[in-house]
Parts: structure tokens; C-alpha cells; sequence
């Protein structure tokens, strides 16, 4: 998975810059190098340097300096299905209003080009770890790096019109807006995976809730209202404002959808691994973590 196509289609980009330095380096006598600011707290440096053997070799850096104009945040494009080039994801932000300075690549995704990792964007949960590393930006600006982060995801039904047979049965997952496979367990979707449907292929169940209240995030509560339990041979409409439980028939996972009925009021709690992840703004998943308190890490080796 370590070798898809992140330089070519991306699902996430970090726009703007990061506080940390990231440079293409080269061997060899330096024979040009150009400095500019793109904002008050950003330098960007062009490097050119000469070898014998590896001949001309052209470096980039981009660093933040500390707190000023230039802010570091982390973008999927309009839905987490579905890769966009960096061309195409800079005309996104720009349309959002966003002057875009430097552009990075981050996470990788599988070949559905839906991210392996976790992505959070202004404080909205929008797709799960995944077992993956992860990088954080908080709203203080920190950049922290959180290892094999994990967020579960627990539905607690507390019954509804039809009476109170369903109260106390909870469902628990941490599979979220990844694409559903065969025996993958359960998947919870929103509207932030897809404005076409879940991407299903296969016989399943679904259980479609009504947001009643609150914004999932990776710590916190939401209200929300069954409106719609079904089967389907492939896949379901999300709908605006709705969150989607599914679980293929293969996973013979039945008895959790027979827990809700039209008219259940559900809680959904989120919880986190680390305090880091409960604070960030934003949030990108990772690969190997290459160095640790200076030393080369063995994934890293």
C-alpha cells in the first residue's frame, strides 16, 4: 500500500505549510540557491546543487518560522471518495476562499482513492485511522505526531415511538467513511463519505438515521433519529443531514440491525486514544514513522 499514486491523485493535501521543514535533499557542491517569503512566517528556498555522478539536482524547502499570516490546514476535497490531482485541489480551496502558499502531499489511499488514514478537517470527524499513523494540527497551531491513533463509534439506542423493546441494545464500531468490504465488520457513513451513495456492491443491510442533533467529531455526542431500516444488493443514498449503518451479509452481522426500528432515538458517542487527537483541528493520516527521539526507528530501517 506504501506505493500507490500519491504524486499523481491525491486524496489529502496539507495547504499552506506545515510547521516543520520538508526538503528534497541532494549531495553534491551547491552552485545556486534562492530564498523568498511567501508570508510573514513562511520562507521558501530554491536549491541547486552539482555532483559528478548524480549531475544537477534541483531541492525545495518550505518552513514556517512560528506563528503569523500563514497557518497550516488539512483538505480531502467536496467528499473523501474520490482522488483529486494537486491542481485541482488548490482550485478547490481557492474557491473556498483560501490563499493558497505552499501545497503538500499527505496519506496515502487505496486504489477507490479513498484514504487509508484518519482525516479530520476543522474539527469534523470525516473518515477513521484505519490503523494508521497520524498527524495533528491543533488549534494553538501545534504539530504533533500520534502513533496507531484509534477513535471508536457507539450507538446506544434509547427506543423510540413504537416502544421501548429496543432501549439499552448499543452497537459498536470504528470502521467509518472507508469503502464496506465482505467480512470488514460494521461501517458507519455520512454524507462528508460520498454525495451519490454508500459505494456498496454487495448484499447488505442498512440503517439510515436522521442527525437530530449535534457534529460528529472524534470526542463527543450526537442525537440522532432511525428513520429508515432496509436491505439492498448493492448500494444506498446517504441524503443530506444523515448518517448510514451498514454491515454486509457475508459479515453475518444480522442481529445488530435487528436493534433498531423506525423511530429509535440513538446516541452516538465518539471517544479517542489521544488527547492530541481530541484537540486538533485538523488531521491527516500517515506511514512509518521514519526517526524517534533522533534515532531511525526499525519500520524506518
Amino acid at each position: 500500500m506504501k506505493k500507490r499514486m500519491l504524486c499523481i491523485t491525491i486524496n489529502l493535501i496539507v495547504i499552506l505549510s506545515l510547521q516543520m521543514v520538508f526538503m528534497l535533499y541532494a549531495a553534491g557542491e551547491t552552485v545556486y540557491t534562492n530564498t523568498r517569503w511567501l508570508a510573514d512566517n513562511l520562507e521558501y528556498t530554491n536549491t541547486i546543487t552539482w555532483d559528478s555522478v548524480a549531475g544537477r539536482t534541483e531541492s525545495f524547502t518550505v518552513r514556517m518560522t512560528g506563528q503569523g499570516d500563514a497557518y497550516p490546514m488539512v483538505m480531502n476535497g467536496d467528499t473523501i471518495f474520490g482522488g483529486f490531482e494537486i491542481s485541482r485541489m488548490v482550485s478547490y480551496a481557492e474557491s473556498l476562499g483560501k490563499n493558497v502558499l505552499a501545497v503538500v502531499n499527505a496519506d496515502f489511499f487505496a486504489q477507490n482513492t479513498v484514504p487509508i488514514g484518519i482525516v479530520i478537517e476543522d474539527g469534523v470527524f470525516k473518515s477513521s485511522p484505519g490503523g494508521r499513523n497520524a498527524v495533528t494540527f491543533g488549534y494553538d497551531r501545534t504539530v504533533s505526531i500520534v502513533e496507531e491513533p484509534a477513535v471508536w463509534i457507539s450507538l446506544l439506542n434509547n427506543g423510540g415511538a413504537h416502544g421501548a423493546s429496543n432501549a439499552g441494545k448499543t452497537v459498536n464500531m470504528r470502521n467509518f467513511n472507508k469503502m464496506r468490504s465482505e467480512m470488514g465488520g460494521l461501517m458507519l457513513y455520512s454524507e462528508e463519505f460520498s454525495s451519490v451513495s454508500t459505494r456498496t456492491s454487495s448484499p447488505g443491510w442498512f440503517v439510515r438515521f436522521r442527525i437530530i442533533e449535534g457534529m460528529l467529531s472524534v470526542s463527543g455526542t450526537m442525537t440522532l433519529e432511525v428513520i429508515d431500516t432496509l436491505t439492498s444488493e448493492d448500494d444506498v443514498d446517504i441524503g443530506e443531514g444523515n448518517l448510514v449503518l451498514t454491515a454486509a451479509n457475508a459479515s453475518n452481522l444480522a442481529s445488530e440491525f435487528e436493534k433498531f426500528t423506525v423511530g429509535d432515538v440513538v446516541t452516538l458517542t465518539t471517544t479517542c486514544s489521544d488527547e492530541r487527537l481530541a484537540n486538533a483541528q485538523f488531521a491527516t493520516g500517515g506511514g512509518d514513522i521514519l526517526v524517534s527521539n533522533g534515532a531511525i526507528t526499525d519500520s524506518g530501517s
